[in-house]
């Protein structure tokens, strides 16, 4: 991983972690609790509060923001390190970014301009795609 991705990265899991422990602090200064939960298909947050409670969820939205951010610049900063290596040049360098896309048909389109990234590398972020159920990963045998 590059050392740029790695910051960003890093920068994400430490707003996160400051997200969670502001919610802790909320939920020990009260007498209820606000649980924090990734719905199961992994595209949101929930923060389930009594009904009549609020939550600081202004503040709370904008570390999910920052978060969300900062891995999604790491993903991209990791593809820009992977297409200029070994002296790439793409051919199209201001759409160098790491694909998220809704179908394989999608997919197919938006990695031309990822062309001097390699197929392992590719084959990595294709799995990484929401519309991929389970990565299909080789068995070994003994």
């Amino acid at each position: 991983m590059s050392q740029w991705a790695r910051q960003k990265l890093t920068r994400s899991w430490w707003l996160f972690s400051e997200l969670l422990g502001r919610v802790d602090a909320w939920n020990a200064a009260g007498e209820f609790t606000a649980e924090v939960q990734v719905l199961a298909d992994r595209t949101a947050l929930e923060f389930l509060t009594p009904a009549g409670f609020r939550p600081p969820v202004s503040e709370w939205a904008l570390l999910v923001g920052d978060a969300v951010h900062n891995a999604r610049s790491a993903l991209d900063a990791e593809i820009w390190h992977l297409a200029h290596r070994d002296d790439g040049k793409p051919t199209n360098p201001t759409r160098v970014a790491f694909p998220v896309t809704s179908d394989a048909r999608a997919w197919v389109n938006s990695i031309k301009a990822l062309e001097t990234v390699s197929a392992d590398s590719l084959e990595r972020a294709r799995l990484a795609q929401p519309w991929v159920d389970t990565p299909q990963h080789p068995t070994s045998t003994g």
